[in-house]
């Protein structure tokens, strides 16, 4: 069998699309990047790194499950922008898709979730959508990365292949990651940091096999020269009875015919392995943007602030905020008509809940707005998951009584003037 006959025969054992002929050239030494993506490539440190290997290393699993658990969990709607603000679609297909139900198997929490960790590892989510007889959208079903080729098509746009089956952008829902290739496929940080991610490995490896063996002992006993190798056994089978096990710990030892005990301790090769595990934890967490403090690694401080209310703030603006616009533009662009974009139609993934700091804080910042103007009780009610005041009460701005326009100074009231009824 030829080198692209077993690569097409590779291709589905482990369930990817069988190649198209423009990719048929590759061979088994130059595997495609879907495959290499599947099975992993060899690194420099001469690990195979794959995703499947990647999520083995607690720190790419912490990061992943962190990003992948806080996109999922921000609430999902789609707005229209009015003269007085926005306002809810509730009756939206999408709405409900975002809100309740994305499809038979998944809840909305489950189906971000997984659609987050696929960009995480692969730089690339995808769902393709079930839509009815008026076009409406019914379903978003997450589709493999590794099952979806994408084309590129002479007007410019881009086609996605599933299975053989070939179909556009009003089908599929495509979130790439941050950064791309060509400004359309996502660059997937498995690919990104597989060098770093071996390293990772080798040394894991190294740690597990040396506790396996356990080559190197806790402390040597020297005796003098010319000792018989009978004494020597009869000295370890003694030594290991009075001394092995918790039971035994604390026991004073006696050594005679001139024996000396020297304990074996932490030597410098060993501080350099663990110095070299917590720097892989530093990279890994530098390629997704994670606060050291946020995986429970705390052993280096951050610019970010001292308080952990410092670190998830500047967790939101500079790592996950990006996310969530790319997040939102892409599913307005697949969800949403043209004409409801034009209308002021979008979908929005809230921050506010991840942003909100402590009650102090937040009761501060209420009392600030409540007096200045800019917030009623019922909008501190709102962003506080509260109902309005009955009888349209909590619906009343107040107005500081000093305040007036630049330039303008109020006229004085005299004094005999008539009271107002």
């Amino acid at each position: 069998m030829s080198d692209v006959g077993r690569l097409r025969q590779l291709a589905q054992w482990v369930g990817l699309p069988l190649l198209t002929e423009k990719r048929q050239a590759s061979t088994l030494r130059d595997p495609t990047k879907e495959i290499m993506s599947v099975l992993g490539a060899e690194t420099s440190s001469g690990i195979v790194v794959g995703d499947d290997r990647a999520r083995t290393i607690s720190a790419v699993y912490a990061c992943v499950d962190l990003i992948s658990k806080t996109i999922a969990t921000l609430p999902a709607r789609v707005y229209r922008k009015t003269a007085k603000g926005r306002e809810e679609q509730t009756w939206h297909p999408a709405n409900r898709l975002l809100r309740v139900q994305p499809n038979d198997r998944q809840t909305p929490f489950q189906f971000r979730a997984y659609m987050q960790a696929c960009l995480c590892q692969r730089g690339n989510a995808f769902a393709f959508i079930e839509r009815n007889t008026y076009f409406e959208p019914t379903a978003l079903v997450p589709v493999r990365p590794a099952n979806v080729e994408i084309i590129e098509t002479r007007s410019g746009k881009s086609m996605y292949r599933i299975d053989g089956r070939e179909y556009d952008s009003t089908r599929m829902l495509h979130v790439p990651a941050v950064q791309t290739h060509d400004g359309v496929t996502g660059i997937a940080p498995v690919t990104a940091m597989r060098e770093t991610l071996g390293l990772a490995l080798a040394t894991q490896e190294h740690g597990a096999r040396t506790f396996r063996n356990g080559a190197a002992p806790g402390g040597v006993i020297e005796t003098p020269a010319g000792t018989n190798p009978d004494q020597v056994e009869k000295l370890r089978l003694e030594w290991d009875r009075n001394h092995r096990g918790i039971s035994n710990t604390g026991r004073p030892a006696i050594l005679y015919g001139g024996m000396q005990f020297k304990s074996v301790g932490f030597n410098n090769e060993d501080a350099q392995f663990l110095e070299s595990r917590r720097f892989e934890v530093e990279e890994i967490a530098r390629f997704y943007g994670v606060p050291l403090a946020l995986i429970q690694s705390t052993e280096k401080s951050t610019s970010w602030g001292s308080g952990i209310q410092q670190l998830i703030e500047g967790f939101v603006k500079f790592t996950l905020a990006p996310i969530v616009v790319n997040w939102e533009q892409r599913l307005s662009a697949a969800l949403l008509t043209e004409e409801q974009l034009a209308a002021g139609f979008y979908v929005r993934l809230s921050l506010d809940g991840l942003l909100r700091g402590d009650q102090k804080a937040r009761y501060d910042a209420y009392a600030v707005g409540r007096q200045w103007g800019w917030l009623n009780a019922n909008d501190i009610r709102r962003l506080e998951e509260m109902d309005d005041l009955p009888d349209a009460q909590g619906g009343i701005y107040l107005h500081p009584a000093n305040m007036t326009p630049a330039g303008m100074v109020p006229r004085p009231v005299p004094a005999n003037a008539p009271a107002e009824e």
